[in-house]
């Protein structure tokens, strides 16, 4: 759905984008109230899920966006110069909004300790911290030297491996938001 509104704003311009990014931030939205971020109560609890929200809406952008990105590379080096710069602006919002929100999403979970990476918890944050960060250094190393070289095909393979990773940080996620940080 994430890729449908790319495809659709960065690439065909169609006057049908906003029904389209509604439709698809409803549905991200919709696994917000699930897990940890129903936990709470009251107040915190509307937080936990806006920050939930926020976090998925910056992933599926993120994880929905590459693999077009990818297949645009595939164009006319000027088109793909278009292409490659309004999708740096656009997911560099997104990265940022999700990795603020899985920040605080954490703090919120463990009230401000520390995780202990004894636990299983732990190890899977780890893992997928480690992996995302893999992909935030890849993502920025095609946006500052890649792309200003006009170097598209390499861009593309390094989206690939930026994809690869991050599919490995949602199975992660996943694991994640089924277990307590205390196990």
């Amino acid at each position: 759905i994430a890729a449908a509104i790319v495809e659709v704003y960065a690439f065909q311009r169609s006057r049908r984008l906003p029904l389209f990014a509604l439709l698809a931030a409803a549905s991200l939205a919709t696994f917000a109230p699930i897990g940890h971020a129903a936990a709470a109560d009251g107040g915190e609890k509307t937080i936990r899920i806006l920050l939930q929200a926020t976090h998925l809406l910056g992933a599926g952008f993120w994880v929905g966006a590459l693999p077009l990105l990818v297949r645009q590379l595939a164009g006319e080096a000027d088109d793909a110069a278009r292409v490659v710069a309004t999708f740096a602006k656009y997911a560099s919002i997104a990265v940022f909004a999700l990795l603020a929100a899985a920040i605080a999403n954490l703090y919120f979970l463990t009230g401000g300790e520390a995780v202990s990476f004894k636990t299983e918890y732990g190890r899977t944050l780890a893992i997928k911290a480690g992996l995302a960060i893999a992909a935030i250094l890849l993502a920025a190393f095609n946006r500052f030297w890649m792309t200003p070289q006009r170097r598209f095909g390499v861009i593309a393979k390094i989206a690939l491996i930026e994809i690869v990773l991050l599919l490995i940080v949602v199975a992660e996620g996943v694991r994640l938001a089924a277990s307590a940080p205390w196990r």
